[in-house]
């Protein structure tokens, strides 16, 4: 046997070899070289004093056994020694790279703790310095001279022109009427510059001239607007005031436009004569068109041949001799008719002793049960009879005619709203509005 086996640890050492090369065992005291250095000495007695204290108990009791001896110099225990000392080595390495790994994965993690604690005391630094007031920081020395960046010349704002005040819109403003199946309408014209204009349209009836009644009150922009219509109507009133888009007021207008009357130019006179039409598809036209030069508009379009009439009134217009016609046999409101196309009957009275003289006029009934009397009774002196028997206080009419009849001036009435016929009445029971 060649080599010194460490009673130790196992490791094989060179027969001279005064201490173990792998745990520094020393094998004999007396054996160090007195040049050693005392150093090593105290620090291999320090390292391994307490740990050889029990192994030199148990060494000593195993050196003193002879079968002790003899097995540490046996070829097998050579043998065993030399496979232990192998998973030393490798349980060695094992625990070396475990703990090589540890250190890696504990320095790493404090890195990064280092990176979220100083990225929490960045934020907790600018929070505070957000709440706490401005101050100016301290100013640091520098050995190099300040730059300064360059100055740009001043650059002036670009002039822009004035601009020159706009006018405020100006307009003029017009109510038309036209005449329609309603009576009249109403129609306000606006020109001029403007965006859009307000307007407050007002209507007075003939019963109420003075009490408005509020048809529009709005915002428009159209050139052209309707307003209202109505055959009782007296007047209508329209304010307008024009705007800029951007609030740019102009000035108010105000226009008006009253209820046309149609001029009185033909006469009536009465008559009480009996006929019968002579053609077939004779119209009968309206006292509107005939008497007070209307629009010609017709109450029968197509009067039937040999038709029994009875003519209560006549005049001229149009060059032509008109007479105002009633069914002979039910009483059927006929209008004017030219007196072409009516045979009379031989002793017919040509005339009665009441003249019927044309008039238009707005106005109310002045009393209540006001009765309103025919033609034939008020003009042809014929039996008392009635068209209506009570008249209601208050209701809108439109005379058209009138006469003197027993020293008493009677009007022939129609209904202001829808055009009924109410016959003649006495003035003493209207009340005519102001012209």
């Amino acid at each position: 046997m060649n080599q010194k086996i460490c009673p130790f640890c196992g490791t094989e050492n060179e027969l001279n070899a005064v201490r173990c090369q792998f745990c520094n065992f020393v094998f004999d005291a007396n054996k160090i070289e007195p040049e050693q250095d005392m150093v090593s000495e105290n620090l291999n007695q320090e390292v391994f004093e307490e740990d050889n204290s029990d192994f030199q108990t148990t060494l000593s009791d195993v050196t003193s056994d002879t079968v002790t001896d003899n097995y540490f110099a046996s070829e097998s225990y050579s043998s065993d020694s030399m496979y232990k000392r192998d998973d030393k080595k490798l349980l060695l390495l094992i625990i070396s790279i475990v703990v090589l790994i540890g250190v890696t994965i504990f320095f790493i993690n404090q890195f990064n703790q280092k990176e979220d604690v100083s990225s929490i005391l960045t934020e907790t630094k600018q929070d505070f310095f957000a709440d706490s007031p401005v101050t100016e920081p301290a100013t640091k020395l520098s050995t190099e001279p300040p730059t300064q960046p360059p100055t740009a010349a001043p650059t002036e704002p670009p002039t822009q022109p004035p601009t020159e005040p706009r006018n405020p819109p100006i307009i003029t403003c017009e109510i038309k009427t036209e005449k329609g199946y309603e009576g009249y309408s109403y129609t306000l014209y606006v020109n001029g510059n403007y965006d859009y204009y307000y307007v407050d349209c007002k209507e007075y009836s003939g019963g109420e001239p003075n009490t408005p009644y509020q048809v529009i009150a709005d915002t428009r922009s159209a050139s052209s607007l309707y307003l209202t219509a109505g055959s009782s109507l007296d007047h209508v009133t329209a304010t307008v005031t024009p705007y800029y888009s951007d609030g740019t007021q102009g000035q108010t207008l105000t226009c008006t436009a009253n209820q046309p009357k149609p001029a009185v130019s033909v006469s009536v006179s009465s008559c009480n004569k009996k006929g019968e039409i002579n053609g077939r598809g004779v119209a009968g036209f309206t006292t509107s068109y005939v008497v007070n030069g209307g629009a010609k508009t017709t109450v029968r379009d197509e009067l039937g041949d040999r038709w029994h009439v009875t003519a209560k009134n006549y005049c001229s217009a149009y060059g032509i001799t008109w007479y105002e016609l009633w069914d002979s046999d039910d009483g059927d409101y006929y209008g004017w008719v030219d007196s072409s196309y009516i045979s009379f009957y031989s002793g017919n009275s040509s005339s009665s002793s009441v003249e019927v003289h044309s008039f238009y006029n707005y106005g109310e009934i002045d009393g209540y049960g006001v009765p309103g009397y025919t033609t034939s009774y008020i003009v042809n002196g014929g039996s008392k009879s009635t068209v209506r028997d009570e008249l209601g206080n208050g209701w809108h009419v439109t005379a058209k005619n009138y006469c003197v009849y027993q020293g008493k001036a009677w009007y022939e009435l129609w209904d202001s709203d829808d055009g009924d016929y109410y016959g003649w009445v006495n003035g003493d029971y209207i009340r005519f509005y102001a012209n």
